[in-house]
């Protein structure tokens, strides 16, 4: 737990820092600002002294302000240069080792999003043999990486591939809009088609069943107004054209519940998916990330019949758990090159 390199990991709506134990999360909407990135990385990194060099993985890259990921990966770079111009910067890649930013620029397919790989190579060492499969569900995404004697064995090393692969879904319990989950849902024993429109997000749907998910990343709803139970049941309303008056909390509850039945699902069946592909780590199963809650209830039904599974917040510390690539990075820079830089 202990590394003097700050490590960042950069995405497209929230930003993650770590460094000798303290880890700090920030909502930060990239697509809007690009321009400001350098400025809210120093804001961010501004309560962590005395770190050796910076150390960085990315999937901000992403993000439809930049023209490709190519000039996505460039422009972060740039921005981190900005922002440490006196410090060493390393930056993560899927092959498993740490470059120049020059290089980082120039093999940018290597640097886009590859923050899954680095807390795989780092989080193995928490299960018996460094062998299992790694769930990692966030507010936006859901990583689920097989690794065998501490190597990650995953088909696919770019976002493309590993969505082939059912090792990427992109769905996460706070950002992803409920539409995108589900165009359909029973009400009043009817099956009625929702607004493919972006009312409300999982976040609405797990607040209003009051599990997991809790406020603490994002700042607002899709609407701009609070994150709270009120506020998400009026939101929720939205997807069928009504109000909370009209449906009745009740009606809107058991909306959230096939809501949350469906997401649920689709995940699990991607879990079994890799499970099935790697039945060498299937008994052994880490769980990571903003939904971390969610994923230790999946994990447990999928070995109830034996193995071992583990949450990485129990490893470490919860805060660390949800800025686990940050975390990763750093510590790999520091068993790469020590406290000096």
């Amino acid at each position: 737990m202990n590394s003097r390199w700050l490590g960042l990991d950069i995405g497209g709506a929230n930003l993650k820092a770590w460094c000798n134990g303290k880890a700090i999360s920030w909502p930060f909407e990239l697509w809007k600002t690009p321009g400001d990135l350098a400025a809210k990385l120093i804001s961010l990194t501004s309560e962590f002294a005395g770190f050796s060099g910076v150390s960085v993985t990315m999937t901000g890259e992403l993000c439809d302000c930049f023209a490709s990921r190519k000039e996505g990966v460039s422009q972060i770079v740039d921005a981190v240069q900005r922002a440490f111009s006196e410090k060493q910067i390393l930056v993560y890649q899927t092959g498993g080792e740490f470059v120049n930013p020059a290089i980082a620029r120039e093999s940018w397919r290597k640097t886009a999003a590859a923050n899954w790989h680095a807390i795989a190579s780092v989080a193995s060492q928490f299960l018996p043999g460094r062998t299992g499969v790694l769930i990692d569900i966030g507010s936006t995404t859901t990583d689920v990486i097989p690794f065998l004697n501490g190597q990650v064995t995953a088909r696919g090393k770019t976002d493309l591939a590993r969505l082939r692969h059912g090792e990427l879904l992109y769905t996460g319990v706070q950002r992803s809009p409920v539409c995108a989950v589900t165009n359909r849902i029973e009400l009043a024993g009817q099956k009625v088609s929702l607004a493919q429109e972006w009312f409300a997000s999982m976040q609405d749907v797990y607040i209003v069943l009051e599990i997991g998910a809790a406020p603490d990343v994002l700042e607002t709803g899709l609407d701009g107004r609070p994150v709270d139970f009120e506020h998400s049941l009026v939101r929720l309303a939205r997807l069928v054209c009504s109000d909370v008056k009209e449906l009745g909390r009740e009606a809107i509850v058991d909306m959230a519940k096939q809501v949350a039945g469906i997401h649920q699902a689709s995940i699990q069946a991607s879990i079994q998916n890799v499970r099935n592909n790697n039945p060498e780590s299937a008994g052994q199963i880490l769980v990571a990330g903003q939904g971390e809650w969610l994923a230790i209830n999946m994990a447990r039904r999928l070995v109830s019949g034996g193995g071992f599974v583990a949450r990485l917040s129990d490893c470490v510390d919860a805060g660390t758990s949800r800025c686990a690539a940050a975390w990763a990075v750093s510590c790999l820079a520091e068993k790469r090159c020590g406290a000096s830089a």
